[in-house]
């Protein structure tokens, strides 16, 4: 069963269908997905330099239609263009058109990698010029994709009516019982009747952005739940304790790497336990005659990378390394990490033996129990999660068909594949197996008796029965399931759930992430000193009516004064030892519900992050989720773990008893608390980045400027708009007046910069497109273009207003003259650009001049200019990196790049909180968004933002989760820099986070920037190496 819904920026909001479960009433929130697991597609906003080999033409003939990629002219946005070229014409005469595209794709051929019997989610958006479209997805099972292993089958949506404004679509498909790889697809079609015009016609065309699949997640708050799911079978393994080989069980079935087939080559793996370790047998068959590559000579040689080998995973049972990875040579040689990129050192601990066979080669390997987190052997039906991975090369990439391998690295291609499918990443934990010590039957009666009060549920009781022992990978399956299931049995009946989201979940509405299935228990998260360190959270109201919710984040019960009989709750955090976070450095604010776009039907998002009122409550309709964002401002607060604990308090729920206890009351009711634990580290960020933020906006009071300096902003826009002065005929001053507002301006902008100096400049950006400007407004009419005085005029614009910034105290390093933004050389030449430029530079030799984007002036103009703003989408084309690199080398340049997105749906992770991350990667001074605030700050609320990234009231600015995405952005690159400047020196740490900051930027901005953890994941990193530079 499908569960699906299209969010029509110019449609109406969805109301939800609620499906109940006949046994439990159990309402299932369909239609909301938070899509924040990984994306499958790496480049989901057509972004890349080229057309990606995701996205490829899968239906009609050569000129029926084209795909290509397209940008928008008004915001240069890049999305995907199918369009329709010419009719089909049968022998009758009739028209046809079947014209349709794939998205999903990659070097191996059609398809993404897909799991089997498995249900994939969707969201894109389209708009256009075509009367009708079909969403398809196509299968295939097994390689090469060619059209015979192909199927295609319908979405859930299937056919759709486009719309000429952005429109988003979001559904789901479920894969078949053999597919090894999937794609979405996009069609269009129709067939000439008689006496009827064909509605499809040459020149119909489709734009298609934003687009998202991944895999669904069941549960409450999913679109993939069923009444009893489909279940592939895991991989489990009974390890008995023996003492010889020949009375354990063979176990094969290795599948490929990347693709969920089997593997080329058989390999077989046993294993037994003693009173102290694990023992691993591993028979690597390989062909008739082929070398057994084992040239690694020492252990902990990277040398071992080329070879023939295996590599064991385990969890780690102590919770204190991310696994434990055992490798094993061909020749013997062994290599052990943690999953961090780290090797370990203590070889003694465990053993090896490899020999080389006329059949292949094999490894017997003990691992101690003491080697994978345990502090003595664990008993019998214990459960341990690992993978065994098997290694092959097969030689260089120019001599073998990489087709024939799994991988290519360092122009060597290896057939790698594994004991239970890793879906290309040996290190996911979710892909491992079970290993059972002994028998299975302890884990299985712990489980059972979790079900017990469960049992009146059909889904629940029809999971019990259908369990067998006799097959424990099918049970292990059932059993996992049969968990969750108890676990959401007992969900439903919660009056409400609050979860912890990731600060880039989707908050477009209806908002019901899929996080909510896992309840709050603890949040625990570090910062480090100056860190602002947030904490996002969900709250669904699970009952029919409107509810209001209180929040309190409280550090337990204190009397306030000693001879006060009165317990209260007192406010924020505190140490063990009684030390206080500011309870004025702690924010709560709840998301906002609003437009998305000033058109009919609009949609609608969280995206107003207001405080809380003056009772701290929030409200939240029935059936639906409230967002809350909690800020911790570590600015200047002493490191320690700071422990609470946040309470939600429903104010329609009937309290049940309240009655004194030391310390406190104790309190019977709806409400419900979990710990916070925020730990502060002994780590200090700069106050100011090394890599500011250019806004491209000013301020207009005192409070917008105090709020600007808390993002990193240090450029500030004064308009050319406002000198507006007065030329005779001869092009000559006669007057260098001003409109009313500049120079009050600039006395509270200069102000408010030297109380708080800036870390960059220039400061001060006299823009937007001052020459045009000049061009079109300023200078009198009746001067004639390109006339002695003309140019005249120009050289005298330049001195005035140089002069009059230089009278309000700023010097020629302080600020710059944006000569152009975007230049169209289609109304400003490249000749005429350049002459601006010679002129002005003629007029102010020291004055700085920048420009914005205008590439095909580089050759022209880029001796002239001193600041040039490049942007961000084009970076990784070569031709353009290239010429930035160029001019990042010229002394004296200073280099950024920016997004100048409009749309309030530009994705939270991508274009916000990577921006910072690819300024890092392409070694800029700063990094530019439009806009901090609107054009017209006066709009308050009564239009939907076109890029900014605040709300402008006359009583404050209000803060956007878009700017809060774009500040841990920003925060990410602070922890980089800061590493840069710690890892110093030949320490052995120090030589290792040089190494890994060489990769950070690419693999965060670049390689990875389709999964929303990576940026996580490369901080985590950062932070461990900073720790151990510090010891």
């Amino acid at each position: 069963m499908h569960r699906d819904h299209l969010v029509n920026r110019s449609s109406a909001a969805i109301s939800l269908p609620w499906k109940v479960r006949s046994s439990m009433l159990l309402l299932l929130f369909l239609p909301a997905v938070a899509f924040c697991a990984p994306n499958l597609l790496r480049d989901p906003e057509c972004d890349n330099s080229a057309l990606s080999p995701e996205y490829k033409i899968i239906e009609g003939p050569a000129g029926h239609g084209s795909l290509s990629q397209f940008v928008e002219d008004a915001t240069w946005n890049r999305c995907l263009k199918m369009e329709l070229q010419s009719h089909l014409v049968n022998e009758k005469g009739e028209k046809n058109v079947n014209f349709g595209i794939r998205l999903g794709g990659d070097e191996d051929g059609d398809g993404f990698p897909c799991k089997p019997d498995t249900v994939y989610e969707f969201k894109l958006e389209i708009r256009g010029k075509a009367p009708r479209a079909m969403l398809n997805f196509y299968t295939w099972d097994k390689l090469p994709t060619t059209w015979r292993n192909r199927s295609k089958q319908r979405t859930s949506i299937h056919l759709i009516r486009p719309q000429g404004t952005w429109t988003e679509y979001r559904g789901t498909f479920r894969t078949g019982a053999n597919a090894t790889r999937a794609a979405l697809g996009v069609q269009l079609w129709g067939t000439e009747k008689p006496g009827e015009v064909l509605e499809e016609k040459p020149g119909n065309y489709l734009l298609i952005d934003k687009i998202v699949i991944r895999e669904a997640a069941g549960g409450l708050f999913s679109g993939a739940a069923d009444a009893l799911p489909s279940l592939n079978d895991a991989v489990v393994y009974i390890a008995p304790k023996a003492e010889a080989w020949d009375d354990v069980k063979e176990i094969g079935g290795f599948r490929d790497l990347k693709v969920d087939q089997p593997a080329r080559l058989k390999t077989t793996v046993k294993v037994r336990t003693d009173d102290k370790a694990l023992l691993f047998l591993v028979r690597c068959h390989s062909p008739k005659g082929a070398r057994i590559k084992a040239d690694c000579l020492e252990d902990g040689s990277g040398a071992i990378w080329t070879d023939d080998l295996i590599e064991l995973f385990f969890d780690d049972a102590s919770g204190k390394r991310q696994l434990n990875q055992f490798v094993v040579s061909a020749g013997g040689k062994r290599w052990m990490g943690d999953g961090s990129g780290r090797k370990r050192v203590n070889y003694d601990d465990w053993q090896a033996v490899a020999t080389i066979t006329t059949e292949g080669w094999t490894a017997e390997v003990t691992i101690p129990f003491a080697s994978i987190g345990y502090d003595k052997a664990p008993n019998e039906g214990t459960m341990i999660r690992f993978n065994v991975g098997r290694q092959r090369p097969l030689g260089l990439a120019g001599e073998v068909n990489p087709r024939l391998g799994s991988r290519v690295g360092g122009g060597v291609v290896f057939d790698n594949s594994s004991l239970s499918f890793a879906n290309g990443n040996y290190h996911d934990k979710k892909n491992f197996a079970a290993l059972f010590l002994g028998t299975m039957k302890p884990y299985v009666d712990k489980i059972l008796a979790t079900a017990e009060s469960e049992m009146d549920n059909p889904q629940v009781s029809a999971i019990v029965k259908a369990i067998d022992l006799q097959f424990p990978g099918q049970a292990l399956s059932l059993l996992n399931e049969l968990e969750n299931s108890v676990r959401l049995a007992k969900l439903a009946r919660k009056k409400f759930i609050i979860s912890r989201i990731p600060p880039s979940s989707d908050p477009a509405l209806p908002f019901l992430p899929e996080e909510l299935n896992e309840p709050a228990q603890k949040i625990v998260l570090r910062a480090a000193i100056n860190e602002q360190a947030p904490v996002v959270l969900a709250l669904a109201n699970m009952t029919p009516v409107m509810e209001e919710y209180r929040l309190i984040l409280t550090s337990g019960w204190e009397r306030q004064e000693p001879q006060h009989e009165i317990w209260t709750e007192i406010p924020g955090l505190k140490t063990a030892d009684g030390l206080r976070f500011p309870e004025d450095h702690i924010s709560i604010r709840r998301g906002v519900a609003f437009k998305d776009a000033d058109t009919e039907g609009h949609g609608r998002r969280y995206d107003i992050l207001a405080e809380l009122n003056e009772a701290s409550t929030v409200p939240v309709p029935s059936r639906e989720a409230g967002l809350i964002w909690i800020t911790f401002d570590c600015r200047d607060v002493k490191p320690g773990k700071y422990l609470g604990q946040f309470k939600v308090i429903p104010l329609n729920e009937i309290s049940r008893s309240m009655r004194h206890q030391t310390p406190g009351y104790h309190i019977e009711s709806a409400a419900e608390s979990f710990e916070v634990e925020l730990e502060v580290l002994p780590i200090t960020l700069p106050e100011r980045s090394s890599m500011p933020f250019n806004a491209y906006r000013t301020a207009f009071s005192d409070h917008q400027f105090d709020f600007m300096k808390q993002y990193d902003c240090f450029m500030y826009m004064v308009t050319p708009w406002y000198f507006t002065f007065s030329f005779n005929a001869a092009g000559d001053l006669t007057a260098t007046e001003t409109r009313p507002f500049l120079q009050p301006h600039l006395a509270m902008l200069m102000k408010n910069l030297r109380a708080n100096p800036s870390t960059a400049n220039p400061a001060i950006m006299l823009g937007y497109s001052c020459y045009s400007i000049f061009k079109r407004i300023i200078v009198p009419k009746s001067i004639p273009f390109d006339s002695p005085e003309y140019w005249n005029a120009w050289r005298n614009w330049c001195k005035g207003a140089a002069e009059l910034l230089q009278k309000h105290g700023l010097g020629f390093d302080e600020f710059t003259m944006e000569i152009f933004d975007e230049p169209n050389t289609r109304d400003f030449p490249i000749e005429e650009l350049r002459r601006a430029c010679v002129e002005s530079k003629k007029a102010v030799p020291e004055m700085r001049l920048m420009l914005t984007s205008g590439m095909t002036c580089f050759e022209a103009v880029k001796d002239l200019i001193d600041d040039w703003i490049f942007t961000y989408y084009r970076a990784l084309e070569t031709d353009y990196r290239q010429k930035m690199e160029s001019f990042r080398a010229m002394p004296g340049k200073h280099m950024s790049i920016y997004a100048c997105g409009t749309s309030m749906r530009q994705d939270l992770y991508r274009y916000y909180r990577l921006l910072p991350w690819r300024a890092l990667e392409a070694r800029c001074d700063s990094v530019s968004l439009y806009q901090f605030m609107e054009q017209h700050p006066g709009a308050d609320f009564y239009r939907a933002p076109r890029g900014g990234v605040t709300y402008t009231t006359p009583n404050g600015v209000i803060p956007s989760i878009r700017l809060e995405s774009f500040r841990l952005g920003l925060t990410d690159v602070k922890y980089m820099q800061l590493l840069e400047q710690k890892a110093k020196g030949n320490d052995s740490t120090a030589i290792e986070a040089r190494k890994f900051l060489k990769q950070a930027a690419r693999n965060v901005a670049v390689v990875f920037s389709h999964d929303p953890g990576k940026a996580d994941e490369i901080r985590a990193k950062a932070i461990d190496f900073l720790l151990r530079l510090a010891k």
